[in-house]
């Protein structure tokens, strides 16, 4: 009588096909992970903006203010500046201007800047004439630059660009 213990080859191997088989169709979920967590971080980016965005039109329209004002009271730490339809704006908006009212606009914000250095996640750019619809901002996200979000602040649009 034979009494060996253990696992004969075949067994082996027909285990070894099993894990495979399965790690084939695993893996694929998991390889796009890192690109995934990019793009939500740019989609909850680009809410958090666009929340802050409104909430200063609803501070405008709360104020009862009519036109343009250089500090809309009531949000913030007063230096927003809203253009005649209460949207966030600046009168000289340019690339500067863009990043200021990232910052102003959001608590804690991932940092944008007007060029890419250690720690900034947004560069912000800006195009159009400002005052005028085509007037926009736009924040390149610094670890997937295919990814961004722009506001247009003649009428307050903001997009979401967060697919890749």
């Amino acid at each position: 009588m034979n009494n060996q213990k253990g696992f004969t080859l075949i067994e082996l191997i027909v285990v070894m096909v099993i894990l495979g088989a399965l790690a084939a169709t695993a893996m694929p979920k998991f390889m796009n992970v890192g690109a995934k967590s990019h793009e939500t971080a740019v989609a909850a980016t680009g809410g958090a903006f666009g929340t802050a965005i409104a909430m200063v039109k609803a501070q405008h329209t709360a104020n009862g203010s009519v036109g343009a004002v250089t500090n809309v009271a009531g949000f913030g730490k007063g230096n927003i500046a809203a253009n005649a339809r209460g949207w966030p704006d600046e009168a000289t908006l340019n690339t500067a201007g863009c990043a200021d009212l990232w910052e102003a606009l959001m608590q804690n914000p991932p940092k944008a800047a007007v060029a890419s250095a250690a720690g900034i996640k947004y560069v912000t750019a800006f195009s159009g004439t400002a005052g005028t619809t085509s007037a926009t901002c736009t924040y390149t996200y610094q670890d997937n630059t295919s990814l961004s979000i722009q506001y247009k602040p003649f009428d307050g649009e903001v997009i979401v660009d967060d697919t890749i």
